[in-house]
């Protein structure tokens, strides 16, 4: 993945801001007080950098400052992080960038993309909230996509996944993985659903860390697919092809204990989904 970012550039910037903000140079609305970050794909090899101030649980504000470090635009929302996985040709390549806006990934316009939950309250003697679908928003206030969840259903996972020269996003929820192929062309609705697969089942699970987790091959051959495993924040911690392997083997060695997700997709299919518990 290419970011036109230059982050130790942004922080130098960063660094000698307070020397120079008392002389006018830079507007005196710059904080950058939180959480920093970068933004993906974006035009003309300009670099941005993305400030994150909380404001609660899971809301915050985005400020996004140029290379001139003025600040360009504020967002309130909540914003979820994106990993990318880029897999040419069912190979994967080791590409695993996570972000929270890009700028040029999804179209070819100015105004940077990012990913937000929809979440709702749930009341009761102990309310929570509940992540009830997702929209990609643009900072204009465009609209490129809003999935909403069946009833019921709680979201599992999300991720980008480049196929040779397509876009997909695979997002699991409730007992089905669904992958929506992405087109770059339109305006609003650009995720297109592709295909639909159940949540497989794999064994032992739980696993012991160091043992093997395995996917036996159900309706689909497991033949040359590409294997995602990610942790529930969405964070890659595996990809690997298949090969003439019928069955899906995962090695645990390098997983600490928890909760994961593997997708494994074939041509533009999800055939296998599901979570393992790592002990």
């Amino acid at each position: 993945m290419k970011h036109n970012l230059l982050l130790t550039a942004m922080l130098t910037a960063f660094a000698t801001s307070f020397a120079v903000a008392g002389n006018g140079i830079l507007t005196p609305s710059l904080n950058l007080s939180g959480d920093l970050s970068i933004a993906a794909y974006c035009q003309g090899g300009e670099d941005y950098l993305v400030e994150e101030i909380t404001v609660s649980y899971d809301l915050a504000t985005f400020n996004i400052y140029n290379s001139s470090m003025k600040k360009v635009y504020t967002i309130t929302d909540y914003v979820y992080d994106i990993s990318f996985l880029n897999s040419a040709g069912h190979a994967y390549e080791g590409e695993d960038e996570r972000f929270l806006f890009s700028q040029t990934l999804l179209n070819d316009d100015a105004e940077f993309e990012y990913f937000v939950e929809k979440k709702k309250l749930i009341e009761g003697y102990s309310p929570y909230w509940k992540t009830y679908g997702f929209k990609i928003m643009q900072t204009n206030g465009n609209c490129l996509a809003d999935i909403t969840f069946p009833d019921g259903e709680s979201f599992g996972s999300l991720e980008l996944i480049q196929l040779k020269d397509k876009l997909y996003f695979a997002a699991s929820y409730g007992s089905v993985c669904h992958l929506y192929e992405v087109n770059r062309e339109v305006s609003s609705n650009v995720l297109k659903l592709v295909s639909e697969s159940k949540v497989s089942a794999g064994y032992p699970n739980p696993v012991k860390q160091g043992e093997v987790y395995t996917v036996a091959r159900g309706k689909y051959s497991m033949k040359n697919a590409v294997v995602n495993v990610v942790r529930l924040d969405g964070s890659l911690v595996q990809s690997f092809s298949t090969g003439d392997n019928e069955n899906v083997e995962i090695e645990t060695s390098q997983m600490n204990g928890g909760v994961y997700v593997y997708t494994v997709i074939r041509g533009n299919k999800v055939i296998a989904s599901g979570r393992l518990v790592v002990e």
